[in-house]
């Protein structure tokens, strides 16, 4: 009896370091993942800094003014406005005509 509680008990230890390696090589292989994921995100975020900072950059006033005025943009001349008749709000369309969508394409 005592011989099979020794074999038992060194089974036992043998089956549990071998959980114990398991756990910890599958504990290593979700660290290193989470590390990469962490790098992952952290390049993310540099890309979108860097991408709103070129964004603001194009995006200047001055500089999309000095382009317009290259190929013959102006700002509007009080002029070119034209003023409603009192009352119409909205112009009334012919029987059987259809009013263009907002997104520009036709409604059907």
């Amino acid at each position: 009896m005592p011989r099979l509680a020794a074999v038992a008990t060194v089974l036992l230890a043998v089956a549990s370091a071998f959980v114990l390696y398991a756990v910890t090589y599958e504990t290593r292989r979700l660290e290193h993942h989470v590390a990469a994921q962490a790098r992952t995100i952290d390049k993310a975020r540099l890309d979108i800094a860097v991408l709103r900072a070129e964004r603001a950059y194009l995006a200047r006033p001055e500089r999309i003014e000095e382009m317009a005025r290259k190929i013959g943009l102006a700002p509007i001349d009080p002029r070119q406005y034209e003023a409603l008749p009192s009352g119409a709000e909205r112009r009334t369309l012919p029987e059987g005509e259809k009013r263009p969508s907002p997104e520009g394409g036709h409604r059907k």
